[in-house]
């Protein structure tokens, strides 16, 4: 299953789970999520929360133009540090 079905499914548990009377503190120990994503999902629309995830796949990553030089890196040096690939 791809991350946006998974993404989407979690939106929609999250409303299942508000419907059947849970607590928004209850709903986020159930799903592992955080109380304000919760809450924040709750006060989406589906229309309003699709467009949520379609704006986040389509921010600027800052980092993108490392990407190779990293994965070079990581590949000719497997055992280096996360603290050194940053220095």
């Amino acid at each position: 299953m791809n991350t946006y079905a998974k993404k989407l499914m979690t939106y929609h548990t999250v409303h299942q789970l508000h419907r059947d009377g849970l607590s928004i503190s209850r709903i986020s120990k159930e799903l592992v999520l955080d109380w304000r994503t919760v809450k924040k999902y709750l006060s989406m629309t589906e229309s309003d929360y699709e467009q949520f995830l379609q704006n986040q796949s389509e921010r600027k990553k800052d980092l993108e133009p490392y990407e190779g030089f990293v994965k070079t890196r990581l590949t000719k040096y497997p055992e280096t540090s996360a603290a050194q690939m940053n220095d």
